[in-house]
C-alpha cells in the first residue's frame, strides 16, 4: 500500500472519528415553563432555577435571585459568551453583567458556564428567556457534563427535573466506527488491485 493512499486514510479515519465523538455528545434540553417550578440540577452544588420575575439563580446556594446590583446570581457560576473550548480566552463574569443587564439577548448565543466550586464547564445555548411579568419561563441546550478523572461522579445527580436528553449517550457510535473500518477494508483492497495492475 502506498504512502499516499495510508496518509489519506488516516485523514478519513480522523474525520469520521470526530464526527462519532461529535454525534455521540449527549445534549440535555431544560425548560422552565411560565409561573413553574422546574429546576435544572447540573451538579449537586449547582441548580439553575427561576421565579416568576427576575433573574435565574441557583436555588442549591441561594432561596432567590439576588437583588443587589449588580446581581451575583446564580451563585457558584460565572459566564462568558462563546464555546467551552475557547475558554482559555474567555473573561467570565455573572450572568446579568454577561447579558449586558438585558437577560432575553443571550438567546441563540452560545455560552460558556462555569460551575465554580468545581471547577467544571459546560456549554449552554438559550432558546427562550420571558422578560416582564412573562412568569419567569426560560430553555436552554446545555452540553454533557464531563468531569476530571479526580472527581467524584456523585457530584452529578441522579435527576435533573424537567431536563431531557436530546440524543442518546453514544448514538451512531458504533455504526460510524463500521463505516470507518469498512472504508479501511474497501481501500486497501482498491490500492492491492491497483499494485497488482500495475505489475
Amino acid at each position: 500500500m502506498s504512502l499516499s493512499v495510508i496518509t489519506n486514510m488516516k485523514k478519513t479515519l480522523l474525520v469520521l472519528f470526530v464526527i462519532c465523538f461529535a454525534i455521540s455528545a449527549e445534549a440535555l434540553h431544560f425548560e422552565k415553563t411560565s409561573f413553574g417550578n422546574q429546576t435544572d440540577c447540573i451538579t449537586q452544588r449547582v441548580c439553575i432555577a427561576r421565579g416568576d420575575i427576575m433573574q435565574i439563580y441557583n436555588s442549591a446556594l441561594e432561596q432567590k435571585a439576588d437583588g443587589a446590583s449588580p446581581a451575583r446570581s446564580p451563585l457558584g457560576t460565572e459566564w462568558a459568551f462563546g464555546n467551552c473550548a475557547n475558554k482559555s480566552s474567555f473573561a467570565f463574569n455573572t450572568f446579568i453583567n454577561t447579558s449586558n443587564f438585558y437577560p432575553p439577548g443571550v438567546v441563540g448565543r452560545d455560552m460558556c458556564l462555569h460551575l465554580t466550586e468545581e471547577d467544571l464547564y459546560v456549554d449552554v445555548k438559550f432558546e427562550s428567556y420571558g422578560g416582564g411579568d412573562s412568569g419567569g419561563g426560560f430553555s436552554y441546550t446545555r452540553g454533557e457534563v464531563i468531569l476530571p478523572q479526580a472527581t467524584s461522579t456523585s457530584l452529578i445527580p441522579d435527576n435533573s427535573a424537567s431536563a431531557k436528553s436530546e440524543s442518546s449517550p453514544g448514538s451512531g457510535f458504533p455504526l460510524l466506527i463500521l463505516i470507518a473500518l469498512l472504508f479501511v477494508v474497501a481501500a486497501a483492497a482498491a490500492s492491492r488491485k491497483r499494485n497488482n495492475k500495475s505489475k
